[in-house]
């Protein structure tokens, strides 16, 4: 998704974060990453695997903005996949049509991963794709921070908005808009969580 926050208030328009998941993206990603492909985890159980494959790698997830989002960027995820493996990485596997890539590297720093890969889709895909990467220990504390409460079904919705670096503070609660009584925002470093009951979407501001 787009992850646009926006609204008619001055002090939030034109606010972006990097990307918007949804409870469940963002939950079975980590999932995936934890466990080597697997979905096979719920929210609250311990993981063991902070590490790729190869026991001097780590595992990275890559969210990529704006693929495939209301029929614009289309990208197939082949090219995706093809455009990491000709950088070296390994146990590259992608996750649903949104552009979350999963693997691992004995490289490390996340910005340097993330203008490695950026450089290599624009040349696989034709395409300028920004690149978020997080190490499976950063997407760890950002699904463990999400209260036990804040779940997505019939009842609410709650979504994980991954932040640009220059807005991953605080503050960024001040800037965007909210109803009390209606929203519920948290910050964790890396990400703000909103939650809204599905009932009262339509008066959300967000």
């Amino acid at each position: 998704m787009s992850g646009r926050l926006s609204s008619s208030h001055s002090k939030s328009r034109g606010i972006r974060c990097f990307t918007e998941l949804t409870f469940q993206v963002a939950t079975r990603t980590f999932a995936m990453m934890a466990h080597g492909g697997s979905e096979g985890w719920a929210l609250g159980q311990s993981s063991s695997c902070d590490q790729g494959s190869n026991s001097a790698s780590m595992t990275y997830v890559a969210f990529l903005r704006g693929v495939n989002v209301g029929g614009k960027g289309i990208v197939s995820m082949a090219a995706i996949n093809n455009a990491l493996v000709t950088l070296g990485l390994s146990d590259v596997q992608t996750y649903i049509n949104s552009g979350n890539v999963i693997f691992s590297t004995r490289a490390t720093g996340a910005v340097q991963l993330a203008t490695r890969i950026e450089k290599a889709l624009e040349q696989h895909t034709g395409m300028a794709i920004k690149v978020l990467v997080m190490d499976h220990k950063t997407l760890k504390k950002i699904v463990e921070a999400i209260p036990r409460k804040w779940v997505d079904d019939q009842t609410m919705r709650t979504y994980v908005l991954l932040l640009w670096k220059e807005l991953d503070n605080r503050g960024i609660l001040d800037r965007l808009p909210i109803k009390p009584g209606v929203d519920e925002l948290m910050y964790t470093p890396g990400a703000v969580v909103w939650r809204v009951d599905r009932e009262n979407v339509g008066r959300s501001p967000r």
